[in-house]
Parts: C-alpha cells; structure tokens; sequence
C-alpha cells in the first residue's frame, strides 16, 4: 500500500490527504484474509481516463495481473478511481463515481474521513450519510491511522543495518525486530567452509523470519517496527549458498512463506565494500560469523550490487552507501533517511514538521 502511494504520487501528482488505513473481511465472495483500505485525495494534470490507465499501471508493476473471471478474488494490490470533481463518466471501461461506493463500507470509511460533506453527484447524498446508512460500517476496523507499520534494513554483512535500525528505534520509539542470527548453531559451521550445512542454515533463518514477520504481529494499530533484515535477504543469501538442487526446494517454501508475511512499507539497503565490511566484521567480534572469508564478502558484495541495481529505483526503497559513514555517529544519517522517508511516504514522524 506504501508503494502504491510513493508511485501515485510520483506518477499521477501531489497526494493532499491520507485517511486512515481500515481493516475488512472479504466482500461479494469467501477469504481467508483480511483486507485493507485506504482513500487518498490527490490534484493531478491528467483526465480521469489517463488516470485510470496509470492506476493499471501501478497495479501491474506492483504484482496485480489481470483477471481470469469476473468473479472477485485476493490480490495484492486494487486502486480504484472513486471521484473526479464532480464530474459524472460514464464509459465502457469507466465509471466516475465508482457504481459501488453506496454499498461498501470499506470505502465509506476511510472516505468519512477525507471528504465527510461532499455529495455524490448521482446520488446527492454526503459521504458520511452514505456511510450512517450502511449495514456493514460497524464491521470496519481502524488497522493504522496511516503510519507506517514496518520499515526494513538490508545489505551485507558489515554494512550497519543493525547500529542504523537502533538509532532508528530510538529516534522513533519503535519496536525493534532484530535478526537472531547467532541463534543459528549452523551459522558458523558454514562460514568454516562446511558447506553440507547450508541448507539447514537457509531453512533456520526462514523458519525464524517466517515468526518474526507473521501478519499478526502487526495488528496493533499505529506501531511502527524496524527490523535490521527482511526475508527478501534470505532469498539472496540462499540463491548464492544452495547448490541448485538445494535452492528450488528452498524456493518454494520460501514463496509459501512470504505470503504470510509482513511486506514492509519502507525499504533501506545499505552497501559498502566487502574490505570494509570485513573491518567492520573484525570489530564487532561476533563468534558467529568470525570465519567469513573475504572470498565470500566478495561474492556476496557483488550479489548485494545486482540486486540493489535491479530494486534500487523501486516506490519505498532508498540505498545508502555506508563506506564513507561512522556508523557508530548516526545523527546525520538517521536525520538523511527520515526525510527521504517522510518525503516518499508522504507522512511526518516529527508532528513538529508538519506544515
């Protein structure tokens, strides 16, 4: 949902207000998840038929894939065009206002809280009355009021994702998820040059994100947290440690496990070169990871590289090389990625920014 907010406001104009981001059961069929929804009020140069094609776009770059059937279904992402103005639209692909706005709660909600007073052009009701009118409002949950729930760290090892999510957590007062990874007794075994262990290794760690990132520990409304790894690095990690045989089985119960997760609203990958990654390594003088060679740090710099290169200019993520960086002094980082964060997100976590 974050992502889908960056690319609007990147791709279709300035975003006005937010509401709140509301919890709802399935609506027109039977799902085993939760859904959740949010209105934004933006001002745009487009026509609503320009808009609209620029929403399908977004959908599809975010995950969305057209539909099979007419029948409803889950799906990960759906941005739907409510108003325009006050303009009436019918067409054979367009709607304005949407037809369905009367009878969905879900939408009346988070509405409510934009635009309480206006009236629909069709029907000459106000939001609000729309929403008092409805059986299904009481079955509406406030999710957030429109924070951020989870903002993740990646890199390599090295790279400070741990010493930047602490400044973070402080400075934000947010729950702190940290990788548990001298946990993982096949850890160091590994980095000795015991390959055969690899495979319980990659399965540990996915085992552990998949407790650490499960969807309802994330229920509590308006709690931000910031882990110092996400389960897209246990990807990378393993696509590089497996033998292929080894990796597609980890793949598909990677894939099985990411739908059960958390997907962050925020992503930073840090980087910086595997030398300094390994003075850094050396420094901290972890048991765990004590034997990694620089033969290793190397392969895995490149990988991070790729990856970076391919995500890097993605809605909600920002990469920062810490090469250059004290990350022991972090002020000035901290305050560097608060402003990309709240400039992306379009949100203050410093009430005394806001204007």
């Amino acid at each position: 949902m974050a992502q889908a907010r960056i690319a609007i406001h990147k791709q279709l104009g300035s975003i006005l207000q937010c509401s709140g981001i509301y919890r709802s059961k399935s609506w027109g069929y039977q799902s085993s998840h939760e859904f959740l929804n949010q209105a934004i009020e933006i001002q745009t140069r487009y026509t609503a038929q320009q808009c609209l094609n620029i929403l399908k776009q977004i959908e599809s770059a975010l995950g969305r894939f057209p539909k099979k059937t007419n029948l409803y279904e889950d799906r990960c992402i759906d941005l739907d065009l409510l108003y325009f103005n006050n303009d009436v639209i019918l067409l054979p692909n367009l709607n304005i206002p949407h037809p369905q706005i009367s009878k969905r709660a879900f939408v009346l909600k988070p509405l409510t809280d934009l635009i309480p007073e206006f009236k629909d052009p069709l029907t000459k009701l106000r939001v609000k009355t729309m929403l008092q009118k409805n059986k299904g409002k009481d079955q509406i949950s406030l999710y957030s009021n429109g924070s951020p729930k989870l903002i993740s760290i990646m890199g390599p090892i090295g790279s400070g994702k741990t010493t930047l999510a602490k400044a973070l957590v402080k400075n934000l007062n947010a729950r702190f998820i940290q990788e548990r990874y001298t946990k993982n007794t096949n850890l160091h075994l590994f980095y000795k040059g015991n390959t055969s262990k690899a495979f319980a290794m990659e399965t540990w760690f996915l085992n552990e994100h998949k407790k650490q990132f499960d969807r309802k520990r994330f229920k509590k409304p308006n709690q931000l947290s910031i882990s110092d790894y996400y389960l897209s690095q246990n990807y990378l990690f393993a696509k590089q440690n497996l033998s292929a045989k080894d990796f597609k089985l980890f793949e598909k119960k990677y894939h099985r496990t990411a739908q059960a997760c958390m997907f962050p609203d925020y992503i930073i990958y840090l980087t910086c070169s595997a030398s300094k990654s390994q003075q850094r390594i050396q420094q901290r003088n972890q048991k765990s990871d004590g034997n990694i060679r620089k033969a290793y740090l190397n392969k895995m710099s490149l990988a991070w590289k790729a990856h970076m290169a391919m995500v890097g200019k993605e809605p909600g993520v920002c990469c920062i090389n810490t090469e250059g960086l004290n990350i022991k002094s972090t002020e000035q980082t901290v305050n560097k990625i608060l402003e990309l964060i709240e400039r992306d997100l379009n949100y203050s976590f410093r009430p005394e920014a806001k204007r």
